[in-house]
């Protein structure tokens, strides 16, 4: 089987643009609506690869490879691909950052309930969501990368004012990212048997309700030495990857 990562690459981003791009605007919302982490996601299907992988950089306009250019035609031309994305992208963190400028990391549609005939209540749609921290890291540092290359090829007053306040608001979000990673993500040991430790991982907030954490079992000697990753169960349906230990053989 003949493997083409380039080809495929390139097939996706096809296919984002032209689903994304439409009269003149970018279109977020996914199949269940738009969310922080949706609408993330769709964005890093350009961004991640343009940022990360030099055949696809987009932040040189007069470099863009023909064949990039060819799949990305529906954002325009070398010129206006930059241009469009930044817009798409200060778009995505003005519509999740509250009117007094806190930046919003709530789930919205990415939650539902596990319940037929039942909905996830506003209070519960309005959570912090540990998903939504993390891709808003990946994003806001694909944006400080995009933006550092991109303002060294231009000299419009106007597009310099359009990326200086991208790269403030990406700034303020990336530091409220991290931060709220470091709040929700902890491993808090709750229960010790011999050879066992039950902990406690919260996929939310530490701010929020205990009924909003999971409960995860993983192997440990207690004495810190070993290492190994297992995947363990979870209460709520939902799966999480543990970093335990491995008792050493007596």
């Amino acid at each position: 089987m003949q493997i083409q990562p380039r080809q495929q690459l390139l097939d996706i981003w096809q296919a984002t643009a032209r689903v994304s791009y439409l009269d003149g605007e970018w279109r977020p919302g996914g199949r269940d609506g738009g969310n922080s982490i949706s609408d993330a996601e769709q964005l890093l299907c350009i961004m991640a690869p343009a940022t990360e992988i030099p055949l696809f950089r987009l932040d040189r306009p007069d470099a863009v490879a023909g064949d990039v250019l060819e799949k990305l035609h529906g954002l325009g031309d070398n010129r206006q691909i930059p241009q469009r994305l930044i817009r798409a992208l200060t778009d995505y963190i003005e519509r999740y950052t509250a009117p007094d400028g806190t930046p919003i990391f709530s789930g919205g549609s990415y939650f539902g309930s596990n319940v037929d005939g039942e909905e996830a209540k506003q209070a519960q749609l309005d959570l912090d969501v540990v998903d939504s921290f993390s891709i808003s890291v990946t994003l806001m540092l694909a944006i400080a990368g995009f933006t550092k290359i991109f303002r060294q090829m231009i000299t419009r007053a106007a597009l310099m004012e359009q990326l200086d306040a991208l790269e403030r608001m990406a700034n303020r979000r990336l530091t409220a990212a991290m931060a709220g990673l470091l709040r929700s993500v902890s491993a808090s040991p709750v229960h010790r048997e011999h050879g066992t430790v039950e902990y406690e991982i919260p996929l939310a907030p530490a701010a929020e309700s205990s009924s909003d954490r999971q409960r995860a079992v993983g192997g440990h000697d207690g004495r810190g030495q070993g290492g190994g990753s297992h995947q363990v169960a979870v209460d709520g349906g939902r799966c999480a990857t543990a970093l335990c230990e491995r008792p050493h053989e007596q």
